[in-house]
């Protein structure tokens, strides 16, 4: 992979994973004391706050048809707000560690939508037992009392399904993204515009639950963190690498994302590596390796 490849794109692809694979710890530092609603507004209203500085800075220009603030509103609730709530969530009740793997299946369920609603998307039988292969690391993860626990209302599993459902959402954002209006040309503007739609969502629907959490300790910082560097920064840094090294090379970041989100919930947190969570760990890196190295010959 990182042959004839300059050290910058090696770089932005490593800081990349770095930031949005902590994400998954950071949060779980966070539900110990801040509820999930008001983890979501403040890093979504610190990574908008970022982002909208950062294209004042560049001089980019705001799009001015309602259409393409329609595109930011959906985009925000099904790209920001809605899975970040879900996913924050459930890590009030499962691991960290098992957050990252079941995050690994988005750009899987990517596939499959795509197949659906993008009408240049091949969908064969080499991205389908990719799609299987990682969907058997789920079903590994969850267990085989999956379903009697979802019958009993179990919490872990529920937990678990948001978790999940989550990650659909950020499939669907994927593939929403390809549609963006012609007007919104500038993907950092596009990103920008998500969030600032997203934080709004998100801060009105907390402020009438409780007021904001405003004591300082562990999660104001995990939350501080999150925002800056684990939905502004790398945001722009994915954009960048992706105009300057192509798609193919920045879709290598979904190899590594799961296995450095494993390892620092066991070293910072001390979530054993069990060998369940492993092999599931194993299936999805495999389906995703599947379903996107190109074909031979």
């Amino acid at each position: 992979m990182a042959e004839g490849r300059p050290l910058s794109h090696l770089l932005l692809l490593a800081a990349i994973v770095v930031m949005w694979g902590s994400s998954p710890v950071l949060t779980k530092i966070a539900v110990a004391a801040w509820p999930p609603h008001w983890i979501v507004a403040g890093r979504l209203l610190l990574g908008a706050a970022t982002l909208v500085l950062y294209v004042q800075l560049r001089g980019h220009r705001w799009p001015r048809r309602f259409g393409s603030w329609g595109f930011f509103l959906v985009s925000g609730l099904l790209g920001n707000s809605l899975p970040f709530w879900l996913i924050t969530w459930g890590q009030s009740w499962i691991p960290a560690g098992a957050t990252a793997v079941l995050l690994g299946i988005t750009p899987l369920a990517t596939l499959l939508l795509a197949r659906r609603f993008v009408a240049d998307e091949r969908f064969d039988a080499r991205r389908l037992a990719g799609f299987v292969l990682g969907f058997c690391g789920i079903l590994v993860l969850v267990g085989p009392d999956a379903v009697a626990e979802l019958v009993g209302g179990a919490t872990p599993l529920l937990a678990e399904l948001a978790v999940l459902a989550g990650g659909l959402c950020y499939a669907a954002t994927t593939v929403i993204a390809r549609l963006r209006p012609g007007e919104v040309r500038e993907p950092v503007v596009a990103a920008a515009g998500t969030l600032v739609l997203g934080a709004l969502l998100s801060t009105s629907a907390a402020v009438p639950l409780e007021p904001p959490p405003f004591a300082a300790g562990p999660a104001w910082w995990a939350v501080l963190v999150l925002g800056l560097f684990g939905t502004a920064l790398p945001t722009v840094c994915f954009f960048l690498l992706v105009s300057r090294a192509g798609p193919a090379f920045t879709s290598t970041i979904n190899y590594f994302i799961p296995i450095w989100g494993v390892g620092l919930a066991a070293l910072s947190l001390g979530e054993p590596l069990e060998p369940q969570l492993l092999l599931a760990l194993a299936l999805v890196l495999a389906g995703m390796w599947v379903a996107e190295r190109r074909a031979q010959g």
